[in-house]
């Protein structure tokens, strides 16, 4: 079955385009910065920080991300280190897919403390500024996503779906605990 929508929104060149799902990952860091940057300044430091420290995280989040999808053996014989020993030049190829979250968090938590170290502030602490940020970034897509999968109603049902389906989760993939722990991660620093 066929999702309703073309998952290119803006097709380029007949091998590229813009994505929905890449939309849906950009708006989901973008208010999760915006979020962070918040809790920055509700603390007195300079939200700036946060901003300038997502430039590097963002670059070294899409490195990890592909050496964790190049690197990984995923079950079912799909794409992994075996084949990409064989055509290395298709490392460079993500955009026929293979992006992995836990790569992209590594490398997101490595460029934040890199900016973190640089400009003498406490890793930690800006970390903390990040973490709830990042439920959220992943929330957004996800949900979206798994709402998107299964095409049974009409294409404007789907946002309010997506985001019901995710609601009523009692895991929410990980990520709605970690939403209804966000005022207690806050207060704990």
């Amino acid at each position: 079955m066929k999702p309703p929508l073309d998952p290119i929104l803006i097709h380029i060149t007949p091998d590229f385009g813009i994505h929905w799902y890449g939309i849906l990952i950009v708006s989901g860091v973008m208010l999760g910065t915006v979020y962070a940057a918040w809790r920055a300044k509700q603390d007195g430091e300079d939200p700036d920080h946060v901003w300038n420290g997502l430039i590097i995280a963002i670059i070294l989040g899409i490195i990890g991300s592909r050496l964790y999808h190049v690197f990984s053996e995923p079950e079912g014989g799909m794409v992994g280190w075996s084949y990409y020993r064989q055509h290395p030049i298709e490392i460079l190829y993500i955009w026929h897919g293979g992006l992995g979250i836990y790569g992209a968090i590594a490398g997101g938590v490595l460029g934040a403390v890199i900016y973190a170290r640089r400009n003498n502030l406490r890793p930690l602490q800006w970390l903390d500024y990040g973490a709830p940020g990042l439920a959220l970034g992943q929330a957004i897509p996800k949900a979206a996503r798994d709402g998107l999968a299964k095409p049974i109603v009409p294409h404007w049902m789907y946002w309010l779906i997506a985001w019901k389906r995710w609601n009523q989760d009692a895991k929410g993939y990980g990520a709605k605990k970690l939403l209804k722990r966000q005022p207690y991660l806050a207060k704990a620093r």
